[in-house]
């Protein structure tokens, strides 16, 4: 039975990495160029603290929230939510995310 290096197992291993991380950057930058959307997730993320409770606050003008809702525009973001997000988050706090963000923009059933 013939034994196998470590760095012939380990081998095909680090080519799935590389090749994940190329993947990963190509949709990056072509979405970087093509002035596309954030994903939900990372309005999420970055936004989340902003949005639940009865009194949440308000985002910072500086904050990564207020920065992705900015660049994004109303188009990418009116288009990621949901039909009922009207009855999921107050008017007072979409009003404070606005207002703390300046937002010029209103998403239909907000």
């Amino acid at each position: 039975m013939a034994v196998r290096s470590r760095d012939h197992i380990c081998c095909p291993r680090r080519g799935v990495v590389a090749v994940a991380f190329f993947i990963t950057v190509l949709v990056i930058t072509s979405t970087t160029a093509e002035g596309g959307c954030s994903t939900t997730s990372d309005l999420l993320n970055n936004c989340l603290n902003y949005l639940g409770g009865s009194n949440p606050p308000a985002p910072p003008y500086s904050s990564t929230c207020c920065k992705l809702l900015r660049s994004n525009g109303a188009s990418c973001i009116c288009q990621m939510l949901p039909t009922n997000a009207g009855s999921l988050v107050s008017k007072a706090t979409v009003n404070n995310i606005r207002s703390s963000c300046r937002l010029s923009f209103t998403c239909p059933g907000l």
